[in-house]
């Protein structure tokens, strides 16, 4: 059997089984196994593959066909160009997460001073360990609940090399009394955002990632009301805030976070045109 052929025969057995990105998702599992680059397996696209190393690839192509996550199969997942392990248990950075990094990133360059940042929700630590990289002489924090998903966030410190991020292990609701009052100068979060009674209706695939990563409650508006509520008096006067937020949620947490005196509100949109990301500015 050549590479071709193994990608032709994975790519219809991902597609029959509705696996959207199947063409993608074909390469990925041949490239995981075999270890190749897409240059490489392009180069060797007619080559034997080796025989050897088949029963490995029809273990998690049966995984995959299984509703098991790719990353999950893989154990990895690349974000902001950056390797992240991920597994079960925690939360899979999605590529539009990868605006709320921007957002972010910008309003620290602009600043151009140390800042004190935290990371609520912080699952596998994309975002914190991200921001973290590019702003070495700044401070960071990163809140979360699982015990599961908080393991692989120490390891994706370790995995990134950073060394200005402190991993807390808590409730964000609760940890909160651990920070004085006006002592951050950002706060960024991804918190869950679907509403309960969706949840059930989602992707097999998304379903196998944890249920607490993804409740955002009856509305799917409960973390918001919360973090703005509790967390504001932690930001110093003309601090920043920004929220990945789930569609059509933009105007009810414009108007949270216009009710706690916040202005400069702006909404940023993902790839497909969806609003995506919330921030503001702290004025009181």
């Amino acid at each position: 059997m050549t590479y071709k052929e193994l990608y032709l025969a994975t790519k219809n057995s991902l597609k029959s089984n509705d696996v959207e990105a199947y063409s993608f998702e074909a390469s990925q599992l041949i490239e995981y196994i075999y270890k190749l680059d897409k240059t490489s397996l392009v180069i060797h696209y007619n080559d034997n593959v080796d025989e050897g190393l088949l029963s490995d690839f029809n273990s998690c192509l049966n995984r995959r066909l299984n509703g098991e996550p790719l990353q999950y199969i893989m154990g990895y997942v690349e974000f902001y160009g950056a390797k992240f392990i991920v597994g079960k248990g925690v939360l899979i950075p999605r590529f539009d997460t990868e605006i709320l990094v921007e957002v972010v990133e910008n309003h620290l360059s602009l600043n151009k001073r140390t800042s004190s940042v935290i990371d609520l929700c912080a699952g596998s630590g994309a975002i914190s360990i991200t921001l973290a990289s590019i702003f070495d002489n700044s401070r960071f924090f990163g809140v979360e609940l699982s015990e599961k998903a908080f393991g692989y966030f120490r390891k994706n410190i370790d995995l990134n090399h950073v060394n200005n991020i402190t991993p807390v292990l808590g409730n964000i609701f609760e940890v909160v009394d651990d920070f004085a009052n006006e002592s951050l100068d950002v706060i960024v979060s991804n918190p869950p955002y679907i509403e309960t009674s969706v949840i059930p209706t989602l992707q097999k695939e998304v379903l196998q990632e944890p249920k607490m990563a993804l409740d955002g409650g009856e509305d799917g508006l409960d973390f918001y009301r919360k973090i703005i509520n509790l967390w504001t008096p932690k930001l110093r006067k003309g601090g920043f805030v920004a929220f990945e937020i789930g569609e059509n949620q933009e105007e009810d947490i414009k108007s949270f976070m216009q009710d706690n005196n916040y202005e400069d509100i702006k909404f940023y949109r993902d790839y497909q045109g969806i609003i995506r990301v919330i921030s503001g500015i702290k004025n009181f």
